[in-house]
C-alpha cells in the first residue's frame, strides 16, 4: 500500500499548484459568498502568480480556522464553554499560581480588554475564575482560576485532548510538523506588521 505523500511533497509537484492558482477548486466548495467570490475573482484576474497563491492561501488559512474554531464553539458549549475560554483556562492553568493580570491575558491571547472583560465577567458569575485586585493600585486586575475551575479544566481538558486527536487523525505526523512551521512563518511575518 502506497503511503500518503506529505504537504511539502504533494505542493511541489507542479500539476498541483497549477490546479491551486489556476483552477482554485480548493476553495470552491467552502460556504461561499458574494464577498468571498470577490475576492477569488480579484486573485484569478492577478497576472502575479505568487500574489494569487499567496491571496489564496490567506483565504484557505482564514476558512480552515473559522471552520475549526466554529467545530470547536460547538463541542465547547456542551461544557457551556467557547474555543475562547477554554483557551483561558489552559492559558491560566499553564502559569504557577494560576492567576494573570487581566493585560497579560489580553497580549497573551492577541484579543482587546473589553473582549477579555466580558469572557472574564462570565467565567467569574458561574464561579470558574475570580478577579483578584490589587490593593493600591485600581487599575491592575488579576484573573484567578477557583478550585472550581481547576477541576473543570483536569476533566474538559482529557476529553479537549480526544477531540483533537479525533479531528486531526487523517493529517499525517510528518504534515503537522510540516503545518507548524509554516504556521510559525506566517505568525513571525504577520507579528512583524501587527499594529498594537
Amino acid at each position: 500500500m502506497q503511503q500518503s505523500k506529505t504537504i511539502t511533497e504533494r505542493s511541489s509537484e507542479p500539476e498541483v499548484r497549477q490546479d491551486i492558482v489556476k483552477n482554485n477548486n480548493l476553495t470552491e466548495n467552502i460556504s461561499p459568498n458574494k464577498s468571498r467570490e470577490g475576492l477569488l475573482s480579484g486573485i484569478k484576474s492577478s497576472k502575479n502568480p505568487r500574489i494569487r497563491l499567496i491571496s489564496e492561501n490567506v483565504i484557505l488559512l482564514h476558512e480552515a480556522c473559522t471552520l475549526l474554531i466554529a467545530s470547536e464553539n460547538k463541542w465547547a458549549a456542551t461544557y457551556g464553554l467557547s474555543s475562547q475560554k477554554i483557551n483561558l483556562l489552559l492559558l491560566l492553568t499553564s502559569v504557577p499560581d494560576k492567576s494573570m493580570s487581566m493585560s497579560e491575558i489580553s497580549e497573551y491571547m492577541l484579543v482587546t480588554g473589553g473582549s477579555i472583560t466580558k469572557m472574564v465577567d462570565s467565567l467569574e458569575a458561574t464561579g470558574i475564575v475570580q478577579r483578584i485586585r490589587v490593593p493600591g493600585d485600581r487599575r491592575v486586575v488579576f484573573v484567578k482560576l477557583t478550585n472550581y475551575g481547576c477541576e473543570l479544566f483536569d476533566r474538559v481538558d482529557s476529553e479537549h485532548c480526544k477531540y483533537w486527536k479525533e479531528i486531526w487523525s487523517e493529517v499525517l505526523d510528518d504534515d503537522l510538523a510540516t503545518l507548524k512551521g509554516l504556521l510559525l512563518s506566517v505568525k513571525r511575518i504577520s507579528s512583524k506588521r501587527r499594529i498594537s
